[in-house]
């Protein structure tokens, strides 16, 4: 007869498989949500920083191909000087050497050069001395003007917006650095050997941004891009520590991380609960069970109880998914960046829910964080702008300007009266007056002494002198006794400047109506036109100067409204007090 073994056997109780299956599923759920969310962060920052350095290494290079074209220019009018004006060698030599930046002048014969002596002017690159060779071809010979690399230094040594551990710099043709690393500056530049992937891809002619290591052996995001100018070819690099790079989202990594050791043992103590009370009824059918096959009879009967039971076991189990998909699909729509999302807890003491809504809330603080930094980072860009548009415009009438008066009273000094002497007088003071103007435009001097008022009044009236379109002025700010900041004032005139210009270049229009008005907590400044019109939502996105008047209106927190049709358009920047 075969007989029954009635011996206990190690199993697990019905609430702890619960347990276990509720906590895991969830892990896996939530988990899967923080995994994703790190990932678009990380992404999202490694983009952001790689368009800082791309950003950074632009303006760089732009600095540098300005101050290559300055020298030249510099240069070849005082040798243009030499050739059309009875002048001596002695002269021209002390007109040359006191050009900034310059160490020496030497003469060299035609025959003595290296490069195509055909050429009026050849730039080279001396990686013993570190310095660039400029050769201007004169009387048969060829001046070589020596320059330092001085400004250059300068302009490389600005590291706004690189953090601690970026740079930018210079690499010869043969691999040398040619400016101070901020790592070895005891080291002279000729001898550090940077022959990394950013500086051999730019001699390869390719601009780019990417992560590799760099001549410390470091890995590093740079930037990089190849300055070429007559005969001086240089790798143009910015490089920041990937470390230093990642540092904001590794520090987010470690709270998501403690924020998920929370939420886990949050639902640990929820799957808990909720597979106690899940087990509970059907624990309370196989005691009844377990007394019927007994032979006892329970105290008290059972009723459809049993099966009222089952039925809700279901309904809560059904509800328990619906609200884990609904979890679901919140943690997705999140991922997704939707933060406004419709989701409801269960109820005040739903503590996934409630955990949940509060990472997506500590989600939306931290997007508005970067938001904040996005604006200050452009309102950097702006301000870094403007002042290197003030430098110029200053560099440019003090010195250029300085440089074509003198010109200009020579020449009259000289006493030459002819037709072609008539036109040169002529021509010189075009030269100098669009000097002026260039100036102005890129900084007025009157928006520094006088303010935004004066300066509006000085733009309408260049626009009513050279365009010969009527231009309606309503001016409240000369009756005003609000002082504006520069940062405010600068803001405004470059708006409606760019609102003007675009009027004048795009919208053919022959009247355009410039308002400013004040109220107790802020400025309005209208403009408009009677031009053609354009579509706003085709150019959005995609007009340069939309773009500028947007960016330059959220820096100073304001606000822009653009309409336009078939009879004009009509721009309006509310700006807070």
């Amino acid at each position: 007869m075969q007989t029954i073994d009635k011996r206990p056997t190690a199993k697990l109780k019905l609430n702890i498989w619960l347990t276990l299956l509720l906590f895991v599923v969830n892990t896996l759920i939530i988990s899967l949500v923080f995994m994703v969310l790190y990932s678009n962060l990380k992404d999202e920052l490694i983009e952001r920083t790689h368009d800082q350095l791309k950003s950074i290494n632009i303006l760089k290079k732009r600095l540098l191909d300005q101050f290559l074209l300055d020298k030249y220019e510099e240069a070849s009018h005082i040798i243009n000087y030499y050739k059309t004006h009875a002048t001596t060698r002695e002269e021209l030599n002390e007109r040359l050497i006191s050009i900034n930046n310059t160490e020496e002048i030497n003469w060299i014969a035609a025959q003595e050069i290296e490069f195509d002596s055909i050429l009026d002017f050849h730039a080279t690159y001396n990686s013993e001395r570190i310095v660039f060779n400029f050769y201007f071809s004169v009387d048969n010979e060829f001046a070589e003007i020596v320059l330092n690399l001085d400004s250059i230094r300068e302009i490389l040594k600005e590291r706004t917006g690189l953090g601690l551990t970026g740079e930018s710099y210079l690499v010869s043709p043969d691999r040398m650095m040619m400016t101070p690393s901020i790592f070895f500056p005891e080291k002279t530049p000729n001898t550090i050997k940077a022959s990394t992937v950013g500086v051999n891809k730019a001699f390869e002619g390719i601009e780019g941004v990417e992560t590799y290591d760099d001549y410390r052996g470091v890995l590093i995001i740079g930037s990089y891009r190849l300055l070429a100018f007559h005969g001086i070819n240089a790798a143009m690099v910015t490089e920041i520590d990937f470390e230093e790079a990642m540092k904001p989202v590794w520090r987010l990594r470690d709270e998501l991380v403690l924020i998920l050791i929370v939420v886990l043992f949050l639902l640990l103590l929820i799957s808990m609960i909720i597979a106690f009370f899940l087990s509970k009824p059907i624990l309370d059918l196989k005691e009844v069970s377990g007394l019927l096959s007994r032979g006892e009879l329970p105290d008290k009967l059972p009723s459809p109880g049993p099966v009222y039971e089952l039925s809700e076991i279901t309904n809560s189990m059904n509800q328990l998914i619906q609200s884990l998909k609904q979890t679901v699909i919140f943690a997705q729509e999140i991922g997704k960046g939707k933060m406004d999302a419709p989701f409801e807890p269960l109820s005040d003491k739903d503590e996934l829910g409630l955990a949940i809504t509060s990472m997506r809330d500590q989600l939306i603080s931290l997007d508005n964080e970067k938001s904040k930094l996005e604006l200050y980072g452009k309102k950097i860009l702006i301000d870094t702008q403007e002042k290197e548009r003030e430098s110029f415009a200053r560099e440019l009438h003090d010195g250029l300007g300085t440089l074509l008066t003198t010109m200009k009273l020579k020449m009259e000094n000289i006493g030459l009266d002819n037709e072609k002497a008539r036109e040169l007088r002529e021509l010189m003071n075009k030269t100098i007056m669009e000097t002026r103007s260039l100036a102005r435009n890129l900084m007025p001097s009157v928006l520094m002494d006088f303010g935004l008022n004066e300066t509006l009044n000085q733009l309408v009236k260049d626009i009513r002198d050279n365009t010969g379109i009527k231009v309606k002025f309503v001016n409240e700010l000369e009756a005003s006794k609000t002082t504006l900041d520069k940062g405010k004032s600068v803001g405004l005139y470059r708006i409606a400047q760019e609102a003007i210009n675009n009027a004048l270049k795009h919208a053919n229009c022959t009247e355009i109506t410039l308002s400013v008005t004040e109220f107790d907590d802020q400025i309005v400044m209208f403009v408009k036109d009677n031009g053609k019109g354009f579509d706003h939502e085709t150019l959005r996105g995609g007009g340069l100067g939309l773009r500028n008047m947007e960016e330059r209106t959220r820096t100073l927190n304001g606000h822009l409204m653009i309409e336009s049709d078939e009879d004009g358009t009509s721009i309006e920047v509310i700006i807070p007090l």
